[in-house]
């Protein structure tokens, strides 16, 4: 390598200056480019999702503020959002309850604006015979029987202002009707998506319409209408569905869906396996789920890796494994279940990346050998004019 790189040097001695520099620029350029893409995976901090709410039992969704969606079971089921601040010691500093005080609710999804996605029973205790609920804040959402005996719910707006589909006239604060079923998931601009009866339906409150995607259940929509569930991919552009051969559980903005299938991506209309079943998808395509084998993975423009194995050595004296991993926002951070070293099973953890990512070093070097190269031709140069 050192004869090579001295044999460079001779033939860049006998080429013009300016073709040096162009030479140089171009190993340069090369370098920030690769430096830009490839990156090494960075740690993982874990904690152990055990939160100072009464009657926990677990944990749904995390949205892109680091909210995570609580579960728990006080005089009835009730739904609490959680900002997950004081990282140190593992405490929830604020839990906030979202359901109303009265009756069983249960959270399936938050979105960024700390509504929740789920359901609401017919009686406490009942978990038969909910009906799909969006709720936010704990006030804001009634409850009740309709004149002929239907469960009703009433869901929070983001924009503030909503009809009652009944009476046509605005209601306070901000309440639609939305009766059976329950919701899995919700977007950030007012769209809830689950299953009403035996089908599959996204309900829209900026129009309080629904649109019946058939027989099935709908999992996730992102904020421009695209879904994913038990029927494949919805297109809203076209109305068309796509079938996956399997069951979507996530999709991001772009519109990249995940599930038992592996990951679809409707640009190209090509199904990649990911060895397992994807949970979660974020903005910049890093995926988690389960692997065939089992063990949590995370996925990375291809690159697949076991969560585990990412965990810092203080981590690994919490966990003995991670099962799987069933959601990731926007900046990394990722929930799942896994094993503790006290014989803990199916124990809920939020994973934390450590430090931020590092350009790999064969990258770094092509940046490196372009600079120091440049460095010489010049520093000749200089010496031939003086």
């Amino acid at each position: 390598m050192k004869f090579l790189y001295l044999e460079s040097l001779k033939g860049a001695s006998k080429i013009g200056p300016y073709f040096k520099a162009l030479l140089c620029t171009g190993l340069i350029l090369i370098g920030v480019i690769t430096t830009s893409s490839a990156w090494a995976v960075p740690s993982y901090r874990v904690i152990e999702l055990s939160p100072s709410v009464p009657g926990f039992t677990g944990v749904s969704g995390i949205n892109n503020n680091n909210q995570l969606l609580i579960n728990a079971e006080q005089a009835g089921f009730d739904v609490f959002v959680s900002s997950y601040t004081n990282l140190n010691n593992g405490d929830f500093l604020t839990s906030s309850p979202v359901s109303p005080g009265d009756g069983d609710y249960f959270g399936n999804d938050l979105n960024n604006n700390g509504q929740v996605a789920g359901s609401a029973f017919t009686s406490p205790g009942n978990s038969f015979g909910g009906s799909a609920a969006v709720f936010s804040g704990g006030t804001g959402l009634a409850v009740g029987l309709d004149n002929n005996g239907i469960y009703q719910t009433y869901a929070i707006n983001n924009d503030g202002f909503v009809t009652d589909p009944s009476t046509g006239q605005p209601v306070s604060p901000d309440q639609i009707t939305v009766t059976g079923g329950e919701f899995y998931g919700i977007s950030n601009n007012n769209q809830a998506i689950g299953q009403i009866g035996n089908d599959a339906v996204i309900f829209n409150f900026n129009t309080d319409k629904g649109i019946n995607l058939g027989a099935g259940t709908g999992y996730a929509v992102n904020d421009n209408g695209q879904a994913t569930g038990s029927f494949g991919f919805y297109n809203p552009t076209t109305g068309k569905i796509t079938s996956l051969g399997g069951t979507g559980y996530a999709i991001n903005n772009s519109g990249q869906a995940v599930g038992s299938f592996g990951l679809y991506n409707p640009s190209t209309g090509q199904i990649i396996s990911l060895g397992g079943t994807g949970y979660g998808i974020n903005d910049s395509g890093e995926i988690v789920g389960q692997s065939s084998s089992g063990g949590a993975f995370l996925d990375d423009q291809g690159a697949q890796y076991n969560l585990y194995n990412l965990l810092t050595p203080a981590s690994k004296t919490m966990f003995s494994s991670l099962n799987q991993a069933t959601g990731i926002n926007n900046q990394g951070w990722i929930l799942g279940t896994g094993a503790t070293n006290n014989g803990s099973v199916d124990v809920p953890f939020l994973a934390i990346p450590t430090t931020a990512s590092v350009p790999l070093p064969s990258s770094l070097a092509l940046l490196s050998l372009g600079l120091g190269l440049l460095g010489i031709i010049g520093r000749r140069q200089t010496r031939r004019e003086g």
